[in-house]
């Protein structure tokens, strides 16, 4: 069987260990994986067959504030060298139009993914992604335009617009995964592995859309240094995960562990080593976030 058999079937067991709890199980998870690979002395990315060489553009997310306030985070961003931007929007399609004129008015070469996070009905996002369209605005995607529960609105807002859509709260398994696609309901998928339970769980989304020739994001919510890194070795391996949307280091509050992943001008690599290749420290020796 070997050490990928049993890492595969401890998964498995810790998927069907309980409902719910995927975040638990995703930092299980990822330990399991972590060992797995420390102790075959690789990085993880390899086992899972990528390249620890590879590299990837990030997103910056811009939250949900005023327009001034999201038109100076936009400009940051961009000085800091990112390239696209993830623009949160909210329930108001008049302040949202004037919150996406000030990010393009800051930022007028960033390629801009719009997250909804379900806050339209399927008649108000076609109205508002059609009238980005109209704009001819950088809009590269729009994410969970519409309630995680209304396949069916999301599959109308999909045919009715040119932008792609990606969903998000809607996937958590394979088994939402195969439902939205056949349901037509979106162009993306969204994986996170504190949605899916971990790796086992991510890369069976990820299988899923790749059989029906879907992009993937790879993102995360709000999570550590750990699962982020792990994310990024997932997404550095998988050849359907064309995107990403990883929090940087500099938003962690503590560098504790060090290491794993890198983010430079807006480019995520990994740092090298075995498993993760995280370095644990102790509490004196954290000198706080930062990309190290």
């Amino acid at each position: 069987r070997g050490a990928r058999g049993t890492v595969g079937e401890l998964s498995a067991r810790i998927a069907g260990a309980m409902p719910g709890a995927t975040s638990a199980k995703a930092a299980l998870e990822v330990a399991l994986h972590d060992a797995w690979a420390r102790a075959a002395g690789r990085p993880l990315v390899e086992l899972l067959g990528g390249s620890a060489e590879e590299t990837m553009r990030n997103d910056m997310t811009v939250s949900l504030e005023e327009p001034a306030t999201m038109a100076q985070r936009a400009r940051e961003a961009v000085a800091a060298g990112y390239e696209i931007l993830k623009i949160k929007l909210g329930h108001d399609i008049a302040e949202d139009r004037e919150r996406l004129a000030a990010v393009v008015e800051a930022a007028p070469s960033a390629r801009l993914r719009l997250d909804a996070n379900q806050g339209w009905l399927p008649d108000q996002a076609v109205e508002i992604i059609t009238g980005f369209a109209a704009d001819a605005l950088p809009v590269e995607l729009v994410e969970q335009p519409v309630a995680a529960g209304d396949v069916e609105g999301l599959a109308r807002v999909t045919a009715a617009v040119s932008v792609p859509i990606m969903a998000d709260e809607a996937v958590w398994s394979a088994a939402d995964a195969h439902r939205l696609i056949e349901a037509r309901a979106c162009d993306l998928l969204n994986i996170k592995l504190a949605k899916t339970g971990g790796l086992r769980g991510a890369i069976e989304v990820a299988e899923a859309a790749r059989r029906a020739g879907i992009d993937c994001m790879l993102g995360a919510m709000m999570e550590p240094r750990i699962s982020i890194t792990a994310a990024a070795h997932l997404a550095l391996a998988h050849p359907a995960i064309t995107m990403i949307d990883l929090d940087p280091p500099a938003w962690f509050a503590s560098a504790l562990p060090r290491g794993g992943m890198v983010q430079e001008q807006g480019v995520l690599r990994l740092s090298g080593g075995p498993g993760l290749g995280l370095e644990l420290l102790r509490p004196h020796e954290d000198a706080g976030g930062g990309d190290r």
